[in-house]
């Protein structure tokens, strides 16, 4: 079944960056691999740069409740 699903491009969820609220990772060492993946998307600086903003790991979202 999941080879069945990525072969198809249409069975995936399509969002605008403004959907997006928090990217929540599991620790700071995994932050530099997603920007990492940020960067290879066909983004504008702006999108890039809103995209990182937004993310934040599960310890600073644990301290902030």
């Amino acid at each position: 079944m999941n080879d069945k699903l990525k072969s198809e491009t249409d069975n995936y969820l399509k969002f605008n960056i403004d959907d997006i609220k928090y990217i929540v990772l599991k620790t700071i060492n995994d932050i530099s691999e997603f920007i990492k993946a940020i960067d290879s998307m066909e983004l504008n600086s702006e999108e890039r740069d809103d995209l990182i903003r937004k993310i934040i790991t599960f310890k600073e979202l644990e301290n902030d409740f």
